[in-house]
């Protein structure tokens, strides 16, 4: 897991000129397979982000967070050729829900506010 709260404190002051500055997030999951119905979540990743309304070029970055999962079964073997991600990473590990919750939530409410 990694992650840091206000990554660059001055991009803070950015953001409260909306008309300029926008605030975007990437998401990735990675699962046990390709199935959405059947497969469980091994990693998950967010990343929150300022970007110029003008360009759309990305300026710096507000929060992150990487977690990975142990599922209850087995990485399926066409997944691990798509994300790289064995069992033996994810053994014993699980994301701290919390901080994923409160970088999700970092980013919604800078798009509110």
């Amino acid at each position: 897991m990694s992650g840091d709260r206000d990554m660059d404190p001055q991009l803070n002051e950015l953001i409260k000129d909306k008309s300029a500055y926008g605030v975007g997030g990437f998401f990735d999951v990675e699962t046990t397979g390709l199935s959405s119905n059947t497969e469980e979540i091994v990693e998950l990743s967010l990343i929150l982000f300022v970007f110029e309304q003008e360009s759309g070029k990305i300026i710096g970055l507000l929060d992150n967070y990487t977690g990975y999962n142990e599922p209850s079964k087995k990485i399926g073997k066409s997944a691990q050729k798509v994300h790289g991600i064995t069992d033996k990473m994810v053994k014993a590990v699980s994301y701290t829900h919390l901080r994923a919750h409160e970088t999700l939530m970092n980013l919604v409410c800078r798009l509110l506010l």
